[in-house]
């Protein structure tokens, strides 16, 4: 019993056996179903000591697998190879990251199972479920087998995963089903089969899609047609974008994308109300004008759209809701005669700037303040009104925005759902990096912007980011390059302030200080493996001088430094990174990099430990190889006498694991073999 027992934990405890470069060779060896090169290169490896994970690496890692691969790419031997061979430790459920063969997005946590569905391989999957694998195992964004299936509408593994138990109505995380997928995609026999199967057709998504919906948005006509023909409701009702919970019906969302042909399949229903016909016009015009910077008098379409919208209002005396007038908008009305939209139609300033704004209040009034299409809009707006110099009508469009995000996000914490909150923190990112582009645009124009909204905004989505945690697909967002631009935005107000005091030394607002502490005080560390200190100095180009001028003035990689040690960094001068690297190691291959020297002034004035050691037990003043680093280092002034003891209590190999903690503490600064020990802690 006893030697069974240690039998058991040797196995767990095996990891991992190959080298980064094999496995990488192994995953294409597995894609390309060569199994010459796959067998040969297993073979240099004793299978006898071969664990669990072998094959499958953590999914946090997001790696791929050779067997998943095989899976996604067809290979009946390879994985058959796999089953029969290594079948006894491969996890048949354990999922791998994955890039999408028709999206091109990286899928995370796919089994092999939802790898082969996806692929419409039907033999690799009555094959994976003959051994086990879980019909009903879903990806990180909870996307099932059948799911997959849906999306390409591979009926004959869609029928084989009903028969062996899948259910057929499991969401995703969004709360999208496979009868959904498949009416997005256009897949009108899956919609039929599924249907035909008991699928729900009354299941709607988080944010009150149903299937009619999101055939409507992607305008799959056909797909209407047939949910209409057995009697799926069209959802036809006026827009009340004031009303708590207000979900725009199929028609307003086909004609805010643009969906000309599901428009005129829905409005030919008959129970289609001509206020739902006029609005769904003002859509269609709408959507025309947010796709141009900028609008010029010929457009045949936006002109005619809007004309038959405000005729059917007229000739048959609809009186719709209307949005109070928004400052966002500069407190502008929507038009409502056809009088007045033909009187301005050719006025300059109208077609300058005005009809955008109409185009705004319009899809507000019909989608609702929270839709997710008016976001994308307003901020692509603001972006079109930066670049023609309209800075406050940009900022205000923009902070608009900004609000309307946090507020879905918060919604849906409140009520337990992460879907949408989850794409606004993959498109995070994308957001800051227009909003920081736009701010050096401002500044290179010679306008101030808000620096704050964009600073408050930036924060309060990390804390979103940290209270959403493992609850939602969040672990695949690079953290570190968010945190970059924060810092980024932090770097161009302190510049900006610089250059007004014009003092020769850095400064900044109190209210950029106060924000500035908080920032450092909750995210020093939030970035795994680095620091803030670190960021700051091997990242998003801030050092970059390229495009970063403000008011003649190029932005200073030492005032983010200064600002960075003033608001509580000055904790982490000592510390290595992931990589074993000290901020100052870090600095020193910044400033031979771009030639600035001064980067390290800042940190060496700070008073690091000087002789601190890498994880190749390199000190700073080692690492110098240019002069002017070493006459920068050696002028403040040699080691203290406890740095050089503490050396050479490391190079003698004297056991201090019995000294007090500080005293141990200090040594291990000077010692590799615990730097990287140094940063867990």
């Amino acid at each position: 019993m006893a030697s069974l027992l240690e039998g058991v934990k040797r196995k767990k405890s095996l990891s991992f056996q190959f080298s980064k470069e094999n496995y990488e060779s192994l995953c294409t060896h597995a894609q390309d179903g060569d199994m010459s090169k796959l067998v040969s290169l297993i073979s240099l490896y004793d299978s006898t000591s071969f664990g669990s994970a072998t094959f499958c690496p953590d999914p946090k890692q997001h790696k791929p697998s050779p067997f998943v691969l095989a899976a996604q790419y067809g290979r009946l031997e390879t994985v058959s190879y796999f089953l029969d061979s290594f079948g006894h430790i491969i996890d048949i459920d354990h999922g791998a990251t994955i890039i999408s063969r028709t999206t091109r997005k990286q899928v995370h946590h796919a089994t092999a199972l939802w790898a082969a569905c996806t692929g419409g391989h039907i033999d690799i999957v009555r094959l994976l479920v003959s051994k086990g694998a879980n019909v009903n195992k879903t990806t990180l964004t909870r996307s099932t087998p059948l799911r997959g299936a849906s999306f390409h509408g591979f009926i004959d593994v869609m029928r084989y995963l009903i028969k062996v138990g899948a259910d057929i109505n499991t969401p995703n995380c969004i709360g999208q089903s496979p009868l959904c997928i498949a009416a997005m995609r256009g897949e009108v026999e899956a919609v039929r089969f599924l249907v035909q199967n008991g699928a729900d057709t009354s299941q709607h998504t988080i944010n009150g899609y149903s299937v009619m919906h999101l055939a409507a948005a992607k305008g799959k006509d056909e797909v209407i047609s047939y949910l209409l023909e057995v009697g799926v409701s069209p959802g036809f009702h006026e827009a009340k974008p004031l009303e708590k919970g207000y979900v725009p019906c199929p028609l307003f969302l086909a004609a805010s994308t643009g969906q000309t042909k599901a428009v005129m399949v829905l409005m030919k229903h008959k129970d289609c109300p001509l206020s739902c016909q006029s609005d769904a016009n003002l859509l269609l015009a709408s959507m025309q004008c947010e796709l141009r910077k900028r609008l010029r008098f010929t457009e045949p379409k936006i002109q005619m759209y809007w004309e038959e919208g405000l005729r059917l209002r007229e000739d048959y005396s609809l009186s719709p809701s209307y949005l109070p007038p928004l400052p966002e908008y500069n407190n502008r009305v929507e038009i409502q005669t056809l009088e007045e939209l033909q009187s301005n139609w050719f006025n300059p300033d109208f077609c300058r700037l005005d009809v955008f704004y109409q185009s705004l209040m319009i899809r507000e009034r019909c989608m609702g303040r929270l839709d997710q299409g008016l976001i994308y809009f307003l901020i692509r707006r603001g972006s079109y009104f930066c670049h023609d110099r309209r800075y406050i009508e940009a900022e205000q469009l923009w902070e608009r925005a900004m609000s309307m995000e946090i507020e879905v996000c918060n919604y849906e914490i409140s009520h337990g759902e992460y879907g949408h909150c989850e794409g606004i923190m993959r498109d995070l990112e994308k957001d800051l990096t227009v909003y920081s582009e736009g701010i050096c645009t401002m500044l290179q124009a010679g306008y101030e912007p808000n620096f704050t909204q964009y600073i408050n905004y930036g924060l309060k989505e990390l804390e979103i980011l940290q209270q959403l945690g493992e609850k939602a697909d969040c672990e695949v967002i690079d953290c570190t390059t968010l945190l970059g631009l924060i810092m980024e935005i932090f770097l161009s107000w302190i510049t900006l302030s610089s250059y007004e005091n014009d003092k020769g030394a850095y400064s900044w607002p109190k209210e950029c200080d106060a924000l500035g502490r908080g920032f450092v005080s909750k995210y020093l560390h939030y970035a795994p493996g680095t620091t803030l200190l670190h960021l700051s100095l091997t990242n998003f180009n801030i050092s970059d001088q390229e495009n970063r001028k403000i008011l003649d003035r190029y932005v200073d990689l030492r005032g983010l430094i200064l600002a960075l040690l003033a608001w509580g960094a000055d904790d982490v001068l000592d510390m290595p990174n992931s990589e074993g690297k000290r901020p100052l190691h870090v600095a020193l291959d910044l400033s031979v990099e771009s030639g600035d020297i001064e980067v390290l002034s800042p940190l060496i004035d700070s008073g690091p430990h000087l002789d601190a050691v890498d994880s190749n037990g390199v000190t700073v003043y080692e690492a110098a190889t240019m002069d002017i680093h070493k006459v920068l280092l050696y002028s403040h002034g040699p080691s203290p006498l406890t740095c050089c003891a503490a050396r050479v209590i490391v190079k003698t190999g004297i056991d201090y694991s019995g000294l007090p903690s500080h005293i141990r503490k200090f040594i291990r600064i000077h010692d590799k073999e615990f730097v990287m020990e140094s940063f867990a802690h």
